[in-house]
């Protein structure tokens, strides 16, 4: 299972650990170094597009 793919799972299930989780893998890996169309795809099948959405607005700007 790659970081893509536990970030979708993660929004699909959508508690708020999850939703941490999910904004925690983004902030680490960084939105440059993960497949962001693979994800963006996925959450627009699963309908969690708003929820990726603000999994990458919470991520501090460094």
């Amino acid at each position: 299972m790659t970081a893509e793919d536990i970030i979708v799972q993660k929004l699909r299930w959508g508690r708020p650990k999850d939703l941490d989780d999910a904004k925690a893998i983004l902030a680490i890996e960084g939105t440059e170094s993960l497949d962001m169309t693979y994800i963006e795809n996925w959450c627009t099948t699963h309908k969690t597009t708003d929820r990726l959405q603000a999994a990458l607005a919470g991520i501090p700007k460094i």
